[in-house]
């Protein structure tokens, strides 16, 4: 399975919302230590991750 693709991941860090995987630092995965008020931000990242694995077009019809 791919990961999050290594400039989404690099900016995330980059900008201090996530760190690197804590113990596959060099890996494309990343950490996220959640609280109760963080709840918006992890379904953010959940859908970005959503969105990079969803076919960018439709496997029946072939459109966009």
């Amino acid at each position: 399975m791919d990961d999050i693709t290594k400039r989404i991941k690099n900016d995330l860090v980059n900008s201090g919302r996530v760190s690197a995987h804590h113990f596959l630092p060099q890996s494309r995965w990343i950490s996220y230590w959640i609280k109760g008020e963080d709840i918006p931000t992890v379904i953010e990242l959940f859908k970005m991750r959503y969105d990079s694995l969803r076919p960018k077009t439709n496997l029946v019809t072939g459109t966009v």
